[in-house]
């Protein structure tokens, strides 16, 4: 397990978390308006959010996992919230504790939003070989206490992976027990009607994420009946 402390200003953190809520408020908000004066909401989207947007939200089909608890994650345990998920595996030096300090900053935001907008964060280990679902609570839950963290044998990774385009392969070199893996380093966003939404690309930024997180609830909002 990776060891990292970082000191924390409350004071300071709590004052960018509500400046950056007003900031989005302004932004949705004033998209809104537009729309509502006869532009098309996706006409109004600007480019790098749309980017982010999958042209249709794709419907996920049914998996099988298990979480750090040992209980059964599938297809259920996504539907009726927002789902922030990420693959990794808990040795990967750089991309995984760096995309998993993101998902944390982007939890306490939500966390703290009065809307009480309800999601999950989930890291898929593509590493079950060394990450046993008891060794996945201590890494997730490093980074917030609510975290998720699943795996399964390579077979049933698959079935998951390949709905969203999840590559992973061991890089050469090194030996059975120590190597590394290169991967997918996207964080999926999945609907509460457990499809896949959008793919927010590297690099991360906490603010960039929200933003697109925002859009992507109000327009998830508009299309239900």
């Amino acid at each position: 397990m990776i060891s990292i402390r970082y000191p924390i200003n409350h004071k300071n953190s709590r004052t960018v978390l509500l400046i950056l809520l007003a900031v989005f408020t302004v932004i949705v908000g004033s998209w809104l308006a537009r729309s509502l004066n006869g532009h098309e909401p996706q006409d109004d989207i600007p480019s790098d959010l749309k980017s982010a947007l999958l042209p249709e939200p794709l419907p996920l089909t049914a998996f099988k996992l298990t979480d750090q608890h040992g209980r059964v994650f599938d297809l259920d345990r996504l539907k009726g919230k927002w789902t922030f998920m990420f693959f990794g595996y808990t040795l990967c030096p750089d991309v995984c504790p760096t995309t998993m300090t993101v998902m944390k900053n982007i939890a306490t935001v939500l966390e703290r939003d009065p809307r009480q907008i309800e999601s999950q964060f989930v890291f898929v280990s593509i590493d079950p070989e060394r990450d046993k679902p008891e060794s996945l609570g201590g890494y997730v839950e490093y980074f917030n206490p609510g975290f998720i963290g699943i795996t399964g044998n390579q077979s049933q990774l698959k079935v998951l992976g390949r709905q969203l385009d999840i590559e992973a392969k061991r890089i050469e070199g090194g030996t059975s027990k120590n190597y590394l893996l290169s991967h997918t380093s996207s964080i999926m966003l999945i609907d509460p009607r457990a499809r896949w939404y959008a793919d927010f690309t590297p690099p991360h930024e906490r603010a960039g994420i929200i933003e697109r997180f925002y859009v992507s609830h109000h327009l998830y909002q508009q299309e239900r009946p």
